[in-house]
C-alpha cells in the first residue's frame, strides 16, 4: 500500500522532479561544474524528455493549431540563432539559460512540424524515401565530404550548410547510378 502513495506522489510531481533535474544540470553546465559520465549532459537531456511527453499529452492541441504555432515558434527560433543563442549540449553551451531551453524546443516543434509537412507532399516523400533507404551511402558520402572542404567552405553558415548537403546528396545520387549502372553491365556479362 505504502508504494501505491510513493507511485501516485511521483506520478503528480513528475514534471516538477523532471523540470527540477534539467534545470540543475543547465546550472551545473553553465558554472562548468561536470559530473563524470557526462551525467550533467543527461540531466539536460531528461528536461527534454519532459517536455516530450508533455507535447504528446496535449498533440491533439497541437495538432489542431500547428500553423499558428509553427508560424510563432519559427519566429522565435529564428530570432534566438540570429543573435547566437542555442544550446550545444556536448560542450555544455547554454548562455540565457532558460531562452535556451526556449529557443531549442521552439526550434524542434518547428523541425517536426516541417517533417509532418514535408512526409504529405508525394513529390518530397520520394526524395526522403530514397534517403532513408540509402542512409548509410550518404553518410559515407558525408564522411568523405572533407576532400572537397573548399568547394563548401563559405563565411555564411546557412549557404555552407546548403551547399555542403547538397554536394554530399549530389555525390551520393551519383555514386548509386554509377553502382546501377556497374551492376546492370556485370550481369549483362555474365548472361553472355
Amino acid at each position: 500500500m505504502h508504494g501505491c502513495h510513493l507511485a501516485l506522489f511521483f506520478k503528480k510531481r513528475i514534471g516538477i522532479i523532471f523540470l527540477a533535474i534539467g534545470m540543475l544540470g543547465l546550472l551545473m553546465g553553465w558554472r562548468e561544474k561536470w559530473l563524470p559520465q557526462n551525467a550533467d549532459v543527461t540531466m539536460v537531456a531528461i528536461l527534454f524528455v519532459y517536455l516530450g511527453m508533455v507535447w504528446k499529452e496535449y498533440a491533439e492541441i497541437f495538432d489542431r493549431y500547428e500553423l499558428g504555432i509553427f508560424l510563432a515558434v519559427s519566429c522565435v527560433w529564428l530570432y534566438c540563432l540570429r543573435l547566437g543563442i542555442y544550446i550545444e549540449m556536448a560542450g555544455r553551451s547554454y548562455p540565457y539559460l532558460s531562452v535556451s531551453v526556449l529557443e531549442a524546443v521552439c526550434g524542434t516543434f518547428a523541425i517536426c512540424s516541417l517533417c509532418k509537412a514535408l512526409e504529405e507532399n508525394k513529390q518530397i516523400k520520394h526524395l526522403m524515401v530514397f534517403i532513408g533507404r540509402h542512409t548509410l551511402l550518404i553518410f559515407s558520402m558525408h564522411c568523405l565530404d572533407w576532400i572537397a572542404v573548399d568547394a563548401w567552405m563559405n563565411h555564411r553558415m546557412w549557404i555552407r550548410n546548403i551547399v555542403r548537403t547538397g554536394m554530399v546528396l549530389g555525390c551520393s545520387l551519383l555514386f548509386y547510378e554509377i553502382k546501377n549502372a556497374a551492376c546492370h553491365v556485370f550481369e549483362r556479362h555474365a548472361k553472355n
